[in-house]
């Protein structure tokens, strides 16, 4: 992915943290902030589990419009998946 890192830190807070927590530590979802996910997902499931949602759990996808959250462009998508791959350093 090609995005910026602090961009997608300040929008994970916005628009993740509520959810995975602030470090990615899980809160009512699952952990991001994991090592075997970070060592096994790769970025295009990142980037589509946000776009699209995941069916049958509470995850939305965030490139439709909704009422109830921010759409998200795939520029910041991406950024918030380059930074959820800053924990894996």
């Amino acid at each position: 992915v090609q995005g910026d890192p602090a961009e997608g830190g300040r929008l994970f807070e916005r628009t993740c943290a509520g959810c995975h927590g602030p470090k990615g530590e899980g809160l009512d979802a699952p952990a991001l902030n994991n090592p075997v996910l970070l060592a096994a997902a790769t970025d295009t499931f990142f980037v589509e589990t946000i776009a699209r949602g995941r069916r049958g759990t509470g995850m939305v996808g965030f490139a439709e419009s909704s009422p109830i959250h921010p759409t998200l462009t795939r520029a910041d998508i991406e950024s918030i998946v380059s930074f959820i791959r800053t924990w894996g350093v």
